[in-house]
């Protein structure tokens, strides 16, 4: 059991990990390290460590550079730091840029503002030209990591009910009359390859310039990024970067929440329920499907509830895992909801072909679901062993005892892959 509480305990804290990490901002120093490392640029020259801590110890360098054994030791130091910076920098990494744009005119026909903010973006490392070092050493401080390509984000779409209410919001009096506040605030979220880079002319220590590759775009309703509004996937991005973020928890439409990705449309709920149960249209006033079941002799009664989709990648293929719920209930629909009693978890996958969503497998009562007084354990999608997962998690006591558990699934398969208990 200690081995195994070993494993859990690593395991909940490489989930940890991963579900609380956090993007930032590209610093100029990163920009520096990046250029120098893609075009093949050494740090090693005495003059251009003075160059950095003349950079970036502005509040310091003064103190110690016109002694020559406390400059020493200061280069000696940052040498290493850089060298260790310099092995550590990740390919490809995702940062975020803050900006913010104006929207246009809503389009009635369209169902949306117009907006069409930018196609790229440059972020420019520190440049001080009057640096008292030679022109080659200066230009190895200069540094520009270009976003491109990011046409994808055009319109914000919204139904007219809520556009109307978004745009009466925004409604500003002051003593020149009235107008309203057109701004929106913006994440973008992009990647940066060490070997994905412009060609450009590197001589004297080479004016390089990054290219950054954007993943996703989310606008907000506020600078302190707190009211969300509305995200745009970049129609190219990898599933392995796409799929960095949903684990991190970035997007903010609900991975979980019929927000496919990729440019498939959404599968709805009554397109759920029409490809699953094509018969039946009896729902409760919980909006739960109906339903009478024979298993033997005897009928089981249910009310089944959509839960969870999950949309994912599978290759080229553009797909989606519906979980639903079906409670157990009496014939007048109340729910069983005894310690033991949790929902069956029924599992269906649907393929995105030719322009409509396919139904591509349906299993009721699925095997790994669980859960208690009624309800259902937490099912995630989450990264796992290279392969995109359910996870199901939960915990139950007995006894005094307290025990926490988590199963992976492979969402392809179904089959279990992992599965870790903790007794706490």
């Amino acid at each position: 059991m200690k081995t195994l509480k070993s494993v859990f305990a690593l395991v909940l804290a490489f989930t940890a990990q991963i579900a609380m990490a956090q993007y930032s901002g590209i610093s100029d120093e990163e920009i520096l390290l990046r250029k120098w490392r893609s075009y093949g640029h050494s740090f090693e020259d005495e003059q251009v460590i003075k160059r950095w801590l003349y950079e970036f110890d502005k509040n310091n360098y003064s103190s110690y550079s016109k002694n020559d054994f406390q400059l020493r030791s200061k280069m000696d130091q940052t040498k290493k730091s850089l060298a260790q910076r310099f092995s550590n920098l990740k390919s490809p990494a995702i940062f975020y840029y803050e900006t913010n744009r104006n929207f246009g005119a809503y389009d009635f026909d369209k169902e949306k503002f117009a907006f069409k903010p930018f196609k790229n973006i440059n972020l420019e490392a520190t440049y001080n030209l009057f640096a008292p070092f030679s022109t080659q050493v200066n230009n190895m401080f200069f540094g520009v990591l270009k976003i491109v390509d990011l046409d994808f984000v055009d319109g914000i779409a919204m139904n007219k009910d809520k556009a109307e209410r978004f745009y009466n919001k925004r409604l500003i009096k002051n003593s020149y009359g009235q107008d309203y506040n057109k701004r929106v605030y913006l994440k973008v979220y992009y990647t940066h390859s060490l070997n994905d880079n412009f060609p450009v002319n590197t001589k004297d220590g080479g004016l390089g310039y990054l290219k950054g590759s954007p993943a996703l775009v989310q606008a907000f309703d506020d600078k302190d990024y707190s009211s969300f509004i509305c995200e745009w996937w970049s129609p190219v991005l990898s599933n392995d970067i796409k799929q960095q973020l949903i684990s991190n928890r970035i997007p903010r439409e609900g991975y979980q929440n019929n927000a496919p990705i990729g440019g498939s449309p959404r599968l709805d709920n009554n397109a759920v329920w029409g490809l699953l149960y094509p018969y039946n249209n009896t729902f409760d006033s919980n909006k739960r499907l109906v339903r009478k079941v024979k298993k033997g002799n005897e009928y089981n009664h249910y009310r089944t509830e959509i839960g969870k989709t999950f949309f994912y990648s599978a290759g080229s293929q553009q797909k989606a895992v519906v979980i639903l719920f079906s409670h157990s209930s009496d014939s007048g629909g109340d729910i069983f909801e005894c310690h033991a009693c949790h929902p069956e978890f029924d599992v269906a996958t649907f393929i995105y072909s030719n322009g409509i969503w396919i139904k591509q497998r349906f299993i009721e009562n699925w095997s790994g679901g669980s859960g208690s007084w009624g309800s259902p354990d937490k099912i995630t999608l989450e990264y796992y062993n290279n392969k995109n997962c359910l996870k199901v998690s939960g915990s139950y006591g007995n006894h005094g005892r307290s025990v926490e558990y988590m199963s992976y699934y492979d969402i392809e398969t179904l089959d279990k892959i992992a599965s870790f208990e903790k007794e706490n």
